[in-house]
């Protein structure tokens, strides 16, 4: 293979790419039961470019959701368009209070659920979204995905030579290819961990750590897969078992392995007060 790629040794010109395009759009659709009527668009980039991708490729005025909490700020920042009431976007789970977020409404719904899914159901009524391959999925960070709605396609807007416009990476995806050179080894390792992925088993390893969790800290904040910790001592425990958190600590419960929390939870009953 005398390609422009070393490593991987495929290049997104060949029809080696265009299957693992493919197995990874299905792969994704049939993992996680996603509609027929959705099409899922995976992009090299943050979670916050696709948002970005998505909601400034919409013909679509959108009003936005809980701005007072840091994530929901972020995406109605990443709207350069002009604001209205024709739509409702939000992000799903706000993971620096460990909210999860609902809004029932029969206006066009875009949902930032790159914190909540596959933990949280995506709602019945939303009609794009965006996740990544990495946080709960867990893999190398570097892979969103796009899944909207076939029905909202006529609002996207015409295609421009931006790596911005969304219009763009669904022409190409319809030759199971991209607009611009992909992140492939990203692709590769996403689709073989979807392939063993357990939705079932991934939801009650995050309620099992939960209710361990609860055990040592009676004071926490909010629900789902993201622990958020508001104690005196917090500032000790993040430091020796390097955790984040800008105003608080927070236990993202889809990473580590047991035996991280088996020693949080012993370091915490010696230490607390």
């Amino acid at each position: 293979m005398l390609g422009p790629n070393v490593i991987p040794n495929i290049h997104h010109r060949e029809k080696a790419f265009e299957l693992l395009f493919d197995n990874l759009c299905n792969t994704f659709k049939e993992k996680f039961n996603i509609a027929d009527d959705f099409l899922v668009i995976p992009i090299t980039g943050s979670g916050t470019l696709a948002l970005e991708i998505l909601i400034n490729s919409l013909d679509v005025e959108f009003e936005h959701k809980f701005t007072d909490e840091e994530f929901g700020s972020r995406l109605e920042k990443i709207n350069h368009q002009k604001k209205g009431t024709e739509g409702i976007a939000y992000v799903h789970y706000e993971t620096s209070v460990s909210k999860l977020n609902s809004f029932r409404t029969d206006k066009i719904t875009l949902l930032d659920a790159v914190s909540s899914f596959p933990y949280y159901d995506i709602p019945a009524d939303v009609d794009a979204w965006v996740t990544v391959n990495s946080k709960q999925i867990g893999c190398n960070p570097g892979l969103s995905f796009i899944v909207i709605k076939e029905s909202l396609l006529s609002k996207v807007k015409p295609v421009e030579f931006s790596y911005l416009s969304l219009q763009r990476y669904i022409d190409y995806s319809k030759l199971n290819q991209t607009p611009n050179t992909p992140a492939i080894s990203l692709m590769m390792e996403t689709l073989e961990k979807l392939q063993s992925f357990d939705v079932d088993a991934f939801r009650i390893k995050i309620d099992k750590r939960r209710k361990q969790m609860d055990k040592v800290f009676s004071e926490n904040t909010g629900t789902g897969p993201v622990y958020t910790i508001n104690e005196e001592h917090h500032t000790d425990i993040k430091n020796v078992f390097g955790l984040y958190g800008k105003h608080n600590t927070q236990i993202f419960l889809w990473s580590g392995t047991n035996n991280d929390y088996n020693s949080l939870v012993n370091y915490a009953k010696r230490t607390k007060k």
